[in-house]
């Protein structure tokens, strides 16, 4: 299914979201009529298989339609990210449970985290979770809560068949989580990533290890490796965030005067014109590479090809390559815009604070470069964390 009808949906929206960003800001999170509004575009169902009432967009479109949300608001477009991809991680779950969750329809929000924060200990039938996690984007509207955990068995951890600590997800309804007042944040404050922490038992078919496993569910966004998929999503909200900064300094250079200089506009001055050219071609280059990236991932997906160590490394971390472009473009537009850029009223220095916010998420990091180099160069290396 062509993405154009949610797009242009998103399109539709995205001037009322950027006129409601300081509410959603201030808030915290994102008010219950404009999540309405975004389900009804079908943003939550962009990468659920059609069988199940999906879109099954392919790879390219989701990104389009995560940077244009981004363009219009950062926090909304990571929202949107982080909930939608629901699917790609149920599907590690088995099938009879994957139909399960999405027997009473196809809008299931998820939030959690993968970072290995709790422990799972074996009890009869499941296990007893216990835990805190941060950075739980969305959970107030969430439906499950997701949460990694170390295995644990009469109080020692579990070692897995390569002789690391075994790992599991945790699976939850949200109202098993205690949600915890952590949110206050640089940027992506409309995003609610709030702690969560829960003490509760979870069965067997709830808990299930996502990295290494196959998943039970097949379509072509989830024959994607998770990291593969995650991080482009990730920088195409970064992508959105420096386009909307473009916007911002296009729309006041032609009426801006500098205070030491108001006989000239900004948008007359050769250093503004010389710098603003430089951040525009940045952002294209930076665009045109990472949808180059989520169509070979999605060519691949459909033709059902096999993911050597090359080919899984380079969309994660072009996507956090990308991130980091875009920062730049942000950095520039904010600083020729000016003074006008400090205050709460321009949308410019909220945008700044939420693409900084970006480069901090795992997928961001750039640590996996010289595993990257190293390929390159043709020496052994272990890639198992791609």
């Amino acid at each position: 299914m062509s993405g154009a009808p949610v797009l242009d949906a998103v399109r539709d929206l995205t001037p009322l979201i950027a006129k409601r960003s300081e509410e959603i800001e201030k808030a915290g999170r994102m008010p219950s009529d404009l999540l309405a509004d975004l389900v009804d575009a079908g943003c939550y169902r962009m990468q659920l298989p059609r069988a199940y009432g999906g879109l099954e967009l392919s790879t390219p479109d989701v990104m389009e339609v995560l940077a244009e949300l981004s363009r219009a608001d950062g926090a909304v477009g990571w929202t949107v990210m982080i909930a939608s991809q629901g699917p790609l991680f149920f599907a590690y779950m088995s099938k009879q449970k994957f139909d399960e969750i999405y027997a009473e329809g196809p809008t299931v929000l998820l939030a959690g985290a993968v970072a290995p924060k709790g422990v799972a200990e074996v009890v009869d039938g499941g296990y007893q979770v216990r835990g805190s996690w941060p950075f739980a984007s969305g959970i107030p509207h969430a439906t499950w809560v997701v949460g990694h955990c170390l295995v644990s068995e009469g109080g020692q951890p579990r070692l897995g068949p390569d002789g690391g600590p075994e790992m599991r997800m945790a699976l939850m309804p949200v109202e098993a989580a205690t949600v915890l007042d952590t949110w206050h944040v640089l940027g992506m404050r409309g995003t609610a990533s709030a702690d969560f922490e829960v003490d509760c038992f979870v069965s067997d078919e709830n808990c299930f290890p996502m990295l290494g496993a196959a998943p039970s569910v097949d379509w072509p966004a989830n024959r994607i490796p998770i990291r593969a998929a995650v991080g482009p999503q990730v920088a195409a909200v970064s992508l959105g965030i420096a386009q909307g900064a473009l916007d911002d300094l296009a729309a006041l250079a032609p009426t801006k005067r500098p205070a030491m200089n108001p006989k000239v506009r900004l948008a007359e001055d050769p250093v503004f014109q010389h710098c603003f050219g430089d951040a525009y071609l940045r952002f294209q280059a930076a665009r045109s590479f990472l949808l180059s990236e989520a169509q070979a991932c999605w060519d691949r997906a459909v033709a059902g090809a096999e993911w050597p160590p090359f080919d899984r490394m380079q969309p994660r971390l072009g996507g956090a390559f990308v991130t980091g472009e875009c920062v730049k473009v942000v950095d520039a537009a904010h600083t020729l815009a000016g003074s006008a850029s400090l205050y709460e009223s321009s949308s410019l220095q909220r945008r700044l604070r939420d693409v900084h916010v970006v480069t901090q998420h795992q997928a961001s990091t750039t640590e996996g470069y010289r595993t990257l180099g190293a390929v390159l160069a043709g020496e052994p290396v272990d890639t198992s964390f791609f």
